[in-house]
């Protein structure tokens, strides 16, 4: 006898964030389950209703994993190469969030910001820890004499852009895409922010 087939929470929910992702609050429960693979009822026994669904799918984590990593970074390697692991990180994060905010709160990161959605309010706090970060590494010597506000909006409007890009004109980037952006644009940061005993290339 075959045994019965394990239907886990996991896979409802992998499921439910691609259908939201591409339809909003308005997929059905009946699209989920056959993305899924499984019965419609099983998503109402696990998950009561489909806005119950929806809300546990779509959550967003507290902090985003490359902004706790930030404090780790201060002070240890060469400063270069974190910027650009800092860049790829939030490229990488960027194309997860800014999806999953569009369909929550509805966000346009290009619209004019009439008040500050929780989708928004998200960004200005991991903005705003990437700036306490590149003060620290300035404090150390680590950056040179630079408008640390500058380069903040440079570095996370840069990254948060391609990823519009990317989105507006369907066009997925590939890791090793991300990695010539970060690269790139850290290069041409680079000579404006490096500290004067700098000897990176």
């Amino acid at each position: 006898m075959a045994r019965p087939t394990t239907i886990t929470q996991d896979r409802i929910l992998t499921a439910a964030r691609t259908v939201f992702l591409k339809q909003g609050i308005n997929a059905t429960t009946k699209e989920i389950a056959q993305t899924a693979g499984i019965a419609e009822g099983s998503i109402f026994y696990k998950f009561g209703t489909k806005e119950n669904l929806f809300r546990v799918a779509m959550e967003v984590p507290p902090i985003p994993e490359w902004v706790e990593e930030l404090e780790l970074l201060v002070g240890t390697g060469d400063p270069r190469t974190n910027l650009v692991h800092i860049a790829v990180e939030l490229i990488r994060f960027s194309q997860q969030m800014i999806p999953l905010f569009m369909v929550v709160y509805g966000d346009n990161p290009g619209a004019p910001m009439r008040e500050v959605s929780p989708g928004k309010r998200y960004a200005l706090q991991s903005r705003e820890k990437l700036a306490r970060y590149l003060q620290k590494e300035q404090r150390l010597g680590r950056l040179g004499d630079c408008d640390v506000e500058v380069l903040t909006s440079l570095i996370f409007g840069a990254c948060v852009g391609f990823v519009m890009d990317g989105i507006t004109f369907k066009r997925p980037q590939s890791q090793p895409e991300i990695e010539t952006f970060a690269q790139n644009l850290i290069g041409l940061i680079w000579n404006g922010v490096a500290p004067q005993n700098s000897t990176t290339p």
